[in-house]
């Protein structure tokens, strides 16, 4: 009886690494590349709004400030290390950086749930929604900070009028940046709808076309 030789069953590390379609490393680019630009005009959003509530607060709390009135939490160390000008502008520089790297953190999260391939909507969405929340709770915090110096000042005697004028003004211009926010957000998950479905598309079409004999 003559034995055969088995030949060794093929490893997996000796398997060749998984071939993706050229069509689908560009759709994904051109997926990358267009939600970008979304993502981006979002961040530059939010910026805008926080920026324009954040300057009736600066007014409000220098007038506070030179009026002698008591201030608590980061104003006070920064004024009592380097002086009312420098102190209050590095501690509104430090909580626009805080604004800033929390949005980032967001909105990065928000362009990786478009790397996800089931379920990546509700990701989305969700990610949105929290975008959209933080915003808006921020904004909400720093106008609440601007009537609470407001409310300061007139009960010292110091006249708030401009502050109100102020405050009117860029709070309005603070509430149309954060309104284009949200429908740029809206507009974003649209056109990744669509990009995904024609994606989803071309990739079903190339898996049914029938390889050539050889």
């Amino acid at each position: 009886m003559i034995r055969t030789r088995r030949s060794p069953e093929p490893s997996v590390f000796s398997q060749p690494p998984l071939q993706f379609h050229p069509d689908t490393i560009v759709s994904w680019r051109l997926l990358g590349q267009y939600n970008a630009r979304e993502h981006w005009t979002a961040y530059l959003l939010a910026t805008a709004s926080n920026l324009f509530l954040s300057v009736p607060l600066y007014i409000a709390a220098r007038a506070g400030i030179l009026a002698l009135l008591p201030v608590t939490g980061s104003t006070r160390t920064f004024i009592s290390s380097y002086g009312i000008g420098w102190g209050l502008a590095l501690d509104f520089l430090w909580t626009m950086l805080v604004f800033q790297g929390l949005l980032a953190v967001l909105i990065l999260a928000a362009a990786g749930t478009t790397l996800v391939q089931k379920g990546w909507k509700w990701f989305y969405v969700f990610v949105e929604l929290l975008i959209s929340a933080f915003v808006g709770y921020w904004l909400g915090t720093r106008f609440l900070q601007t009537l609470d110096w407001v409310s300061l000042l007139q009960s010292s005697g110091v006249e708030t009028s401009g502050v109100y004028s102020d405050l009117f003004w860029y709070g309005l211009g603070a509430t149309i940046c954060y309104v284009a926010m949200i429908l740029v957000l809206r507009r974003s998950y649209n056109r990744l709808t669509e990009l995904k479905a024609t994606w989803t598309i071309q990739e079903t079409q190339h898996r049914d076309v029938p390889t050539p004999p050889s």
